[in-house]
């Protein structure tokens, strides 16, 4: 039984990948790779076609957002670090008017 069932692994790797690859590299690297290689020109034509000009677009608009938003952030922190620097500064010079009052006395 044992050799059946190794039988049965070897035939179903043989049909997965004996056959022919189920995918194909984007790139091939060596010294003895033919460079004229047809499918990464059609891999790298398909690459600048129309369709990426859009997703930049969106990319663009999306960066764009990102930047507008992060500007509105930096400005409300800035008001509020603003607002809080004059609530300390009004505290401060109520102590300083009180100390003033109990020195003179």
């Amino acid at each position: 039984m044992i050799c059946n069932s190794s039988l049965l692994i070897t035939n179903i790797m043989h049909e997965v990948f004996g056959t022919k690859p189920w995918m194909e590299p984007l790139a091939i690297a060596g010294s003895s790779v033919d460079i004229g290689h047809s499918k990464t020109v059609d891999i790298t034509n398909r690459e600048n076609e129309e369709p990426k000009a859009s997703k930049k677009r969106k990319v663009n608009d999306v960066v764009e957002d990102y930047f507008q938003k992060s500007i509105q952030l930096k400005e409300e922190k800035e008001r509020n670090a603003q607002k809080i620097h004059k609530e300390k500064m009004a505290y401060l010079e109520k102590i300083e008017s009180f100390m003033t009052k109990m020195f003179k006395k």
